[in-house]
């Protein structure tokens, strides 16, 4: 059998298994009787259902979805949808979002990978936090596009929890992240984190937490407000695992302090930096050490790109993708700067993008 026709089957296998879905809607309390009967009726089933996707029309009390989901064997993926169009009213309502219920359902649930809680006005994720706790099945945590500003509760339980891997708290009101970077710190199990435009005053405690996290490898933090270059070049020197950082319009608050985590990074293989409001970049004198990094974007900054071409020119191997030019930038406010920038780099631009379609080749 050949190797196209294996992972066509494999791709049609998992097709299968993520097109069993149950939408269920429950607008009064009987419909939870409705929703346990449906389950059990699933139990018994040759084509199970595995990804539940719950509407509550205008519910108070949640609480006999523990019952329901505490013990079940074939939910693998639960999407919750705590708002609806009320016809009567002509606007959007929201059921009860107290997340107390599916904590409780978390704690015990041995099936549950997936959990999609995205744009819901949800503001307190502590239950979510105590059942992190003890949960060791939960894969994947979507709650994005919320309310929440709070994560001490819910950092504790990120501290001992192993099986997370993928978390998405992006547009969220995160103020502090001082309790979510220790936690980071002690966390060996996130591989994937999304912190885009969280509303966060700086970016510099999930800094620190991370020069001692070895797990995550994709992190984008775009859309924030502030960071220290400062702080993320000691990060990038002393972490293991990152192969992937956005950071695309995050206001840098030094400009000139990248450094030379190139000389000391061995795992980077991915870097935005682009509309960040850098100037001077001393990473430009160590490119030539670095022997990972793949695709870099220093786009809509006022980078010395001839100081940049010279060392890539002369020593880089590794780079693919390249993106130094500048555009209309409101964070560049030198209009005249912007295009002799541009006049001046345009040819060495040529010759690195040819140097690069070389090693692609090779």
């Amino acid at each position: 059998m050949n190797k196209k026709f294996i992972i066509e089957i494999v791709l049609l296998k998992i097709y299968i298994k993520m097109s069993n879905e149950l939408y269920f809607k429950c607008s009064k309390l009987e419909d939870f009787n409705k929703l346990k009967l449906k389950l059990i009726e699933n139990n018994n089933s040759e084509n199970k259902y595995n990804n539940l996707k719950l509407l509550f029309d205008d519910i108070n009390d949640t609480s006999p979805l523990i019952d329901i989901l505490q013990n079940d064997k074939n939910i693998i993926i639960l999407t919750l949808n705590y708002k609806c169009f009320n016809k009567t009213l002509h606007k959007v309502i929201y059921s009860n979002t107290d997340l107390t219920p599916i904590g409780e359902i978390l704690k015990k649930n041995e099936t549950i990978e997936c959990l999609n809680i995205i744009d819901q006005d949800i503001e307190n994720i502590d239950p979510l936090g105590e059942a992190l706790k003890v949960n060791k099945t939960l894969e994947e945590l979507y709650l994005n596009d919320n309310y929440i500003s709070d994560l001490t509760i819910f950092s504790e339980g990120l501290k001992v929890n192993k099986t997370l891997k993928n978390l998405d708290l992006s547009h969220n009101n995160l103020k502090d992240l001082t309790s979510f970077g220790e936690a980071l710190g002690l966390n060996q199990g996130l591989t994937r984190l999304q912190l885009i435009g969280v509303k966060t005053e700086t970016l510099n405690p999930l800094f620190e937490g991370l020069k001692s996290n070895n797990s995550i490898k994709y992190l984008d933090l775009r859309l924030n407000n502030s960071f220290s270059d400062k702080l993320l070049n000691i990060m990038l020197k002393q972490n293991k695992s990152i192969e992937y950082i956005n950071l695309r319009e995050s206001n840098c608050e030094d400009g000139d302090q990248i450094g030379d985590f190139l000389k000391y990074n061995n795992t980077l293989k991915t870097l935005d930096l682009s509309h960040t409001g850098l100037y001077n970049i001393d990473l430009f004198e160590n490119i030539k050490y670095n022997t990972t990094l793949e695709e870099l974007d220093l786009s809509n900054n006022l980078t010395d790109i001839i100081k940049f071409g010279v060392a890539f020119l002369n020593y880089n191997n590794t780079l693919k993708t390249l993106d130094l030019t500048i555009k209309r930038n409101k964070k560049i406010k030198d209009k005249e700067e912007q295009k002799m920038r541009f006049k001046d780099n345009r040819e060495l631009l040529k010759l690195i993008n040819k140097k690069i379609d070389q090693l692609n080749n090779i």
